[in-house]
């Protein structure tokens, strides 16, 4: 049950800050995850997974424990439950910003980004957008990409509406190359 990737119908979610119980189907066949999500995607997943988008768990966080059936065992929910302190998230960490990036492509076509970052990597993420060369997902979650150096008045109006963005106080940073 490894490959998390085929799964059809994503049911629904429990969580515990960044500890979700998901019931799901893999090749019609019920079976259930508790996954330990990154605290710098937890917001974003959550969000994902109450629209019922299907995921790749393992783009997301750590598959704790998985079984087959609609529901996990009796013994496992109480592990569980004893344990999920140890899955709890302070303030600091639920609260996120959103960053807006340009960049080029390797082969040299502008695009643009929406990235949701940790409040608490904030500053350590906009040190690296000045000196590039690493992975935004690493921080946090790309929740929007398009070609070209802007967005166009409907997306804005998207990301406004589905992450409470505030066109004044967005952060546009800049990779080198587009600085000039």
């Amino acid at each position: 049950m490894s490959n998390v990737s085929k799964f059809v119908d994503m049911v629904r979610a429990k969580r515990v800050d960044n500890l979700f119980l998901i019931n799901a189907s893999d090749n019609l066949r019920d079976c259930w995850f508790y996954l330990e999500v990154k605290p710098e995607k937890t917001v974003i997943f959550e969000r994902h997974i109450t629209a019922g988008t299907n995921v790749n768990l393992e783009d997301w966080g750590r598959v704790i424990i998985s079984g087959w059936g609609a529901e996990p065992p009796l013994k496992v929910r109480e592990k569980i439950k004893k344990e999920a302190a140890a899955f709890s998230l302070s303030d600091e960490e639920k609260k996120q910003e959103i960053f807006f990036l340009k960049s080029v492509s390797n082969d040299g076509v502008p695009f643009f980004s929406f990235v949701t970052v940790p409040l608490y990597l904030a500053d350590e993420f906009q040190f690296k957008c000045t000196i590039g060369g690493f992975d935004y997902n690493d921080y946090g979650a790309v929740v929007y990409s398009d070609w070209g150096l802007n967005p166009s008045e409907r997306v804005l109006m998207l990301m406004e509406m589905d992450y409470n963005l505030d066109r004044n106080k967005i952060r546009h940073l800049l990779p080198p190359e587009l600085v000039s």
